[in-house]
Formats: C-alpha cells, structure tokens, sequence
C-alpha cells in the first residue's frame, strides 16, 4: 500500500513558500512521491492566489444572496400555484364539455326558434337560454386566454 503521508511534507511546504531550500530537502522531494504531489498542490494555489481580483470580479455577495432568495421564493409560488392552474384548465374544460352537450342536446328547439315567426313565451325563453350560452362561451374563452396567459 502507497504511504499517504510524510513527516518532511510540512518542512517541504514551509520552503517552498519561503524558497529557503536546503540540500536534504531537495534530495527528500526528489525522492518522496508525498511531498511531490504536496509541492505540485501548493504551486497551483500560489498560481491561483496570484490572480487579480480584477481579472475575475465577483459580484456583490448581498445581490448574490437577494438573487438566490427570489428565485427560491419564485420556484416555491410556482409549486404552489400548480395545482391551481390544473384545477381551473380541468373545470374550463368541464364547462365547455357541458357547454358543447347542452347546445347538442337542445339543438332542434335552437333550430325551430330561429326559424319560427311566431314569438311564444317559449321560443323567447329559447333565445334568452341561447343568449346566456353565448355570453357563457364568451366568459369560457376569455378564461381560458388569461389561464394560457399566465404560462
């Protein structure tokens, strides 16, 4: 099994941010895959620690903080109000179904008042229905536009 670690990986350390090298410790670094890998470790952090806060700029840690908590809270609504947006697709969907039902069902009365001349309280009762199926599709469509809006 491969040692994992070195008693002379700190003295390693400590020269190679110091750059005070001494004669056994190069000769231990030449020899000791610990302290090898330690050593190539440790140029890549001074590498990384050399770099200018300017080249890479980090945004503002209140605006990073205020971005994540309104998205949180965006994704919590959206949860939320799901099962809301299914509930209102399905009962306009009911409704139109009964809607389509109602004019199959009373079709032939719809027919025999538009092309009847005599007005009876019945026939007016016909067209009164008929204008309230009307302005109930009319309501059924805007719904459905605001509900498609809202996606």
């Amino acid at each position: 099994m491969e040692n994992l670690e070195c008693i002379k990986e700190r003295l390693i350390l400590r020269a190679s941010l110091s750059g005070q090298w001494t004669d056994e410790l190069l000769a231990h670094l030449a020899s000791c895959n610990v302290c090898q890998e330690s050593m190539d470790v440790s140029r890549c952090m001074q590498k990384l620690s050399e770099v200018s806060a300017a080249e890479h700029p980090l945004p503002n840690a209140q605006y990073v903080w205020w971005k994540a908590q309104f998205l949180d809270q965006e994704l919590a609504q959206e949860r939320a109000t799901r099962p809301l947006f299914i509930a209102q697709a399905v009962a306009y969907a009911v409704i139109a179904l009964g809607l389509v039902g109602l004019l199959v069902w009373k079709m032939p009365q719809i027919q025999q008042g538009l092309a009847g001349p005599v007005i009876t309280t019945q026939t007016t009762l016909l067209s009164l229905s008929l204008m309230g199926l009307v302005l109930l599709c009319l309501t059924l469509i805007l719904g459905l536009r605001a509900c498609w809006l809202e996606d």
